[in-house]
């Protein structure tokens, strides 16, 4: 099953129309306060003279000295603004009749299908849900806890390795993002052989379909656990794994511990 990618497209719409907005109310107000007429540019002998062209009568303009420079600078500011601010709103207004007429749920259709036409069925697209619930019903092995390792519990049950882990595992929990704790992944290495890694949670934007890898590492004033770290970041950015686009992290150290709202802070950037 194909994952349901066009949310995407849907929210990226959406924050093209809030940035838009934002920037054209932010022109409308400078454009409010504008000093009224415009401003006529001409160059002799390479030195740039300016007129200002308080009617639309005038032709020329009036020749504006060196004292004055401030004034044609807000005039020539305001023959931008006027310019850039056509342009989003002409902009603006397709991106919202786009939103306004998009039809992204093709899952329903699968859904909307009696149980017995579903297994007769390989569907394009499925409902955000669906592809969260199979996503989450995935069997795998995850990385085996040495013997006499300290236990950790999640709010939820699940095994972890530390306090900090905790901490991850149950804001996800609260903000319902699904997890897989330690799934493994196969990554190339600088020769070119396979290497499994275990990140601590890849994670599940439920909105979107998109998987995120999140380490946390908690030991950063050791020395050899640094090192070690370097070496895993390494390998992602190897294999396309980029902090901030498909890997989310979190550090501590023993005078710097993790900070819970930080942790709330990445989910509800990039998980929600």
């Amino acid at each position: 099953m194909k994952k349901l990618k066009l949310n995407l497209i849907f929210q990226k719409l959406e924050k093209i129309r809030t940035e838009l907005s934002k920037s054209l109310k932010t022109l409308e107000n400078r454009l409010k306060t504008a000093p009224a007429g415009s401003v006529r540019i001409s160059v002799s002998h390479g030195v740039p003279q300016y007129y200002i062209i308080e009617e639309k009568s005038q032709k020329n303009g009036r020749y504006v000295p060196k004292s004055e420079i401030e004034l044609v600078k807000k005039l020539v500011q305001k023959s931008y603004d006027l310019k850039v601010a056509t342009a989003m709103k002409k902009d603006l207004r397709q991106v919202e009749s786009f939103l306004k007429k998009v039809n992204l749920d093709y899952g329903q259709f699968y859904e909307k299908l009696p149980a017995v036409a579903k297994e007769l069925v390989k569907p394009e697209f499925v409902s955000v849900e669906r592809f969260a619930q199979d996503w989450c019903k995935v069997h795998y092995d995850g990385k085996k806890f040495e013997e006499g390792a300290p236990e950790f519990y999640t709010a939820a049950g699940v095994r972890v390795r530390s306090k900090s882990e905790i901490i991850i595992a149950d804001a996800l929990s609260r903000f319902g993002v699904p997890y897989r704790y330690e799934f493994p992944v196969e990554l190339k290495n600088a020769v070119g052989n396979f290497v499994k890694l275990y990140p601590d949670f890849c994670c599940l934007n439920v909105s979107t379909g998109e998987e995120f890898l999140w380490e946390h590492f908690g030991r950063m004033d050791d020395g050899d656990y640094a090192a070690k770290t370097a070496r895993k970041l390494d390998l992602y950015q190897r294999n396309d794994i980029f902090p901030g686009e498909k890997l989310l992290m979190t550090m501590e150290t023993s005078e710097f511990p993790l900070n819970s709202k930080n942790v709330e802070r990445i989910i509800r950037k990039y998980l929600m």
